[in-house]
């Protein structure tokens, strides 16, 4: 619909309810193939239904920073929408990275990183073998530590209380 002009003010119905109704019905679409679609190109629907594009233009002025993100200002909406395109980037990647195909397997691909890396150091076989094995087992260490502390960290932030 057209805009409404009042005063040189512009008055636009905001389609709250028709958004939210979609955005709750999403964790019953995900029983479809066509769901997981819808949530892969989400950020860019717009033409085909509701479309989140972040914090930006008229959906800002509905919040305003709080607590501890006050002194932030108008930044937390900055950092709100770099966490939201991260976010949907790395469900992205998940989501490929769960493809059975090597050649888009990240280990693979950092372990063939790793040998080459290996290579500069030394040149026999069996040592760079060890070295890009033990930095891939060395990386998946990490991300599996950085995911529990996602589930730990709420925890310990409580515990100087």
């Amino acid at each position: 619909s057209k805009p409404l002009e009042v005063l040189g003010i512009e008055v636009e119905e905001c389609p709250a309810s028709s958004t939210l109704h979609f955005l709750q019905t999403m964790p019953t679409m995900l029983n479809r193939p066509m769901g997981w679609i819808t949530l892969i190109t989400l950020p860019f629907m717009g033409l085909t239904g509701p479309r989140f594009d972040g914090f930006t233009g008229l959906l800002i002025q509905f919040y305003q920073p709080a607590g501890w993100a006050l002194p932030l200002g108008n930044g937390i909406f900055w950092i709100a929408n770099s966490l939201f395109w991260i976010g949907y980037i790395s469900f992205c990647v998940g989501a490929l990275n769960c493809l059975p195909v090597a050649p888009l397997d990240g280990k693979y691909v950092f372990r063939d990183i790793a040998l080459s890396g290996a290579g500069l150091i030394t040149k026999d076989e069996e040592r760079r073998e060890r070295m890009s094995n033990a930095a891939v087992h060395a990386l998946a260490l990490l991300l599996f530590a950085s995911i529990v502390f996602l589930f730990i960290a709420p925890y310990l932030v409580h515990l100087h209380r």
